[in-house]
């Protein structure tokens, strides 16, 4: 599960948490994570389909994750 900062809901006009399983969520989904690039998106959803990730530091090496975001990431989380 990644919790990472918050999204803008424009139709109702008001900030959310972003909360997603990283072995379930969809690619649209993913694209709303503040600091994703579409490069690891591409990566993230190719990786789920070799199997689960294990947990947050098999997530960051098998999708390849740029530093800048995988810090991010884990601020986030804890």
């Amino acid at each position: 599960m990644v919790d990472s900062g918050s999204v803008l809901l424009i139709y109702f006009g008001q900030r959310a948490a972003l909360s997603l399983d990283i072995n379930t969520a969809q690619a649209a989904i993913i694209r709303l994570t503040p600091g994703i690039y579409e490069n690891e998106v591409s990566r993230w959803d190719a990786a789920r389909t070799e199997g689960p990730f294990a947990g947050a530091a098999d997530f960051a090496v098998r999708v390849r994750l740029e530093k800048s975001t995988a810090d991010q990431l884990q601020s986030d989380v804890g």
